[in-house]
This record gives C-alpha cells, sequence and structure tokens, in this order.
C-alpha cells in the first residue's frame, strides 16, 4: 500500500508541474513538499489557471486518501496490540482497515493515471 502512496505522490508530483507555467520549475517548488502541501498547491493552482485537470469529486477523494496515508504511515502501530488478551478484535478490524484503504489507493493510482 506504500507503493500505491508513493506514486500517488509521484503522480501529484506530475500534475502539479504540468499546471505551472514551467514543468521543470514546477517540480522543484514540490519535489521536498509533503503530500498534503502538494495537493494544496494543485488546488491553488487549478482555481487560478481556470483549470480542472482533477474534479471536485476526485480532490475530495484524494484528500482523504491523504489522511489515511498519514494515518498508516504515521500512527498504525498504535492500534496493534501489544497484550494478547485483547488483540483479535483489534487485529481483525485494523486489518480491514487496511485492506479497504488499499483498494482506494489503487483506485486513486487509477484516476491520476487516466490524467497522463
Amino acid at each position: 500500500m506504500i507503493e500505491y502512496y508513493q506514486r500517488i505522490e509521484d503522480d501529484l508530483e506530475k500534475i502539479y508541474a504540468r499546471i505551472s507555467d514551467n514543468v521543470v520549475q514546477g517540480f522543484e517548488e514540490v519535489e521536498r513538499d509533503s503530500i498534503s502541501a502538494i495537493i494544496r498547491k494543485i488546488r491553488n493552482a487549478q482555481l487560478q489557471k481556470n483549470t480542472h485537470i482533477i474534479t471536485d469529486e476526485e480532490m475530495r477523494k484524494i484528500e482523504e486518501m491523504c489522511k489515511r496515508r498519514n494515518y498508516w504511515v504515521h500512527n498504525c502501530f498504535l492500534k496493534f496490540p501489544l497484550d494478547d488478551r485483547i488483540k483479535k478484535n483489534t487485529e481483525v478490524n485494523t486489518t480491514q482497515e487496511l485492506i479497504n484503504d488499499f483498494f482506494e489507493a489503487e483506485k486513486i493510482v487509477e484516476i491520476l493515471m487516466s490524467k497522463f
């Protein structure tokens, strides 16, 4: 799943560069940015240039995916139980969340691939 998230981030950088007046400069502007910052820059650039490479609905899905990405990358270890007495229920729920988010990330990869 992290591979999907990395690919999405890379695709978003390319889309931002494409919207920019100068593709090379656009890449340089976002190469060190977080995925959240890249999403904000794309949203602002689309508004400023009155272009809609990513629709509002797609952007909403991407923003939601970003929240889930941040959860899995930074906080997921907090949900996995260390105590065997509570392990079963929590583990099942967390595993299902992971599976659901994997498929959501896969859908967003497909959306972004259609933009090129």
